[in-house]
């Protein structure tokens, strides 16, 4: 029997309909319950070797006051992550009128070595008047750094191994496909991605070009100290019988680079990892060669 699969472009809608005007609520940003929630649920805290290294953290809330007003934040570590590694504040502001506050965490490298990547899970305290909606990762790890200009432009990708169904990832034809990398300076114009570190490149494509679905988005990558690791969950515009399917860090390993040579470079990531289509969940390499 023939297998048919069909990989549906995932087109997210949402509708709303009020019956009556006793229906619509609404919001009071003065006087009502105030929510808070971390503008973004990841942040890299990127430590260069012998150095240090500082991240943003932003959050929102729905309320605004006419005084600033102090939050305090809980913090839950691995056991084996030094606490000289990281500094996290205890408490944040949201200055009056404002519906933003933010703090900064920062890292140092007291030994001169590498680290496994750790996560540090921060919570902000709620409160009777207060509801948090979410939580926030801080993954921390050691880089080295990486020169500027460097791993950018045009390169060649070709499949070392393959995605789901054996397709290739983003080459529309089997013949590789020439995508083209930007840095932290060139990223935000070229792709609206901010990128949050000198060490991370960006790039657009079409998952599973081959097929012709209009997905274009784009990825982001890691040049950790000779290792190129791919950022986190990444959503491919993609679905099987409307299950996502994300991209995400290699499991068996990652890809390696070159310091001081942005000739050529292998990125390893693991695809589908919810399995979504029901092919399983591979790692997959990629070469990049420099044009």
């Amino acid at each position: 029997m023939k297998k048919y699969i069909i990989l549906i472009l995932l087109n997210c809608v949402a509708f709303t309909a009020c019956d009556s005007d006793k229906d619509r609520i609404l919001f009071d940003p003065d006087n009502g319950q105030t929510l808070l929630s971390f503008a973004n649920s990841t942040v890299e805290l990127a430590i260069l070797i012998n150095d240090s290294g500082t991240a943003e953290v932003v959050v929102n809330s729905s309320t605004r006051a006419p005084l600033d007003r102090n939050f305090n934040l809980s913090i839950n570590a691995p056991a084996d992550l030094g606490a000289e590694y990281y500094n996290i504040p205890s408490s944040f502001t949201i200055p009056a009128n404002a519906y933003q506050g933010s703090f900064t965490i920062s890292g140092i490298d007291p030994l001169g070595e590498q680290i496994p990547t750790e996560e540090v899970i921060v919570s902000i305290e709620a409160s009777g008047e207060v509801v948090v909606a979410s939580s926030l990762t801080i993954r921390i790890f050691i880089t080295c750094p990486v020169e500027p200009g460097a791993f950018t432009g045009d390169y060649l990708v070709e499949q070392v191994t393959p995605t789901i169904f054996g397709l290739d990832t983003f080459d529309p034809d089997g013949g590789g496909v020439v995508l083209t990398l930007f840095d932290q300076s060139t990223s935000e114009a070229a792709l609206g991605v901010t990128l949050t570190g000198p060490n991370q490149r960006a790039f657009e494509a079409f998952y599973v070009a081959s097929v012709g679905l209009d997905n274009l988005t784009s990825y982001v990558m890691d040049f950790v100290c000779e290792e190129v690791i791919f950022a986190d969950e990444q959503f491919t515009f993609t679905a099987c019988s409307g299950n996502s399917i994300f991209l995400g860090p290699g499991v068996g390993g990652n890809g390696m680079y070159i310091s001081g040579d942005d000739s050529s470079f292998t990125l390893t990531f693991q695809d589908d990892i919810t399995d979504a289509c029901g092919e399983g969940s591979p790692d997959v390499t990629l070469q990049w060669t420099k044009q």
